[in-house]
């Protein structure tokens, strides 16, 4: 089957999606990591404003644009089932991410708690949601791909987590990628289809 041609209207709306999400990444990824700086979980060695090094915005931005790309992708090849979410889920998922950053920040002194915490409540979450087989694996390489992709980055002296706990970063860093990876679903489940 030949690949479905997009209207020049659906490639520019894809751009303006891609930008949107890039600049929402940005501003909500910043403050997220400022959290951090500011409860002392992590420090970048040259920081520019409000603890925070140049790129970080930058990073969130591509984060942002990224991830929901990917996981649309990997839904759409893996054949996960049609799934829809209204705003109102979306915003859900967001409140429980921000929580989820914030108290990362708040009671960094508590990191098996924290992770105990986050995995649970993301698994209640998960069956509440009865997330497909897809969904659950795309959500557990989010774990395991954040934690990877920040352990590499804090390698190369980027930045450092202060106390970290498993491979340079804290143990509850993967359920934070988990609570991520339900909010990137409802974004996605939200999207219009193509």
């Amino acid at each position: 089957m030949p690949p479905a041609t997009l209207s020049l209207s659906d490639r520019a709306l894809d751009v303006r999606r891609v930008v949107l999400l890039f600049i929402v990444g940005a501003m909500v990824g910043t403050l997220g990591d400022r959290i951090h700086t500011f409860t002392g979980v992590l420090r970048y060695p040259n920081p520019v404003i409000f603890d925070e090094a140049w790129w970080v915005p930058l990073l969130m931005g591509g984060a942002g644009a990224f991830l929901p790309a990917a996981h649309a992708l990997v839904d759409k090849r893996l054949g996960g089932a049609p799934q829809t979410a209204t705003m109102p889920d979306v915003m859900m998922a967001f409140l429980w991410f921000a929580g989820v950053y914030t108290a990362s920040g708040v009671f960094k002194a508590y990191p098996v708690a924290l992770a105990i915490v986050f995995t649970v409540t993301f698994v209640v979450r998960a069956l509440a949601l009865r997330l497909s087989s897809t969904h659950w694996t795309i959500a557990l390489c989010m774990g395991l791909g954040g934690i990877l992709f920040e352990s590499g980055l804090s390698s190369t002296g980027a930045f450092a987590y202060l106390e970290p706990s498993v491979i340079s970063v804290p143990l509850w860093l993967a359920g934070l990628y988990l609570h991520l990876a339900l909010l990137i679903r409802a974004i996605v489940c939200r999207w219009p289809a193509e």
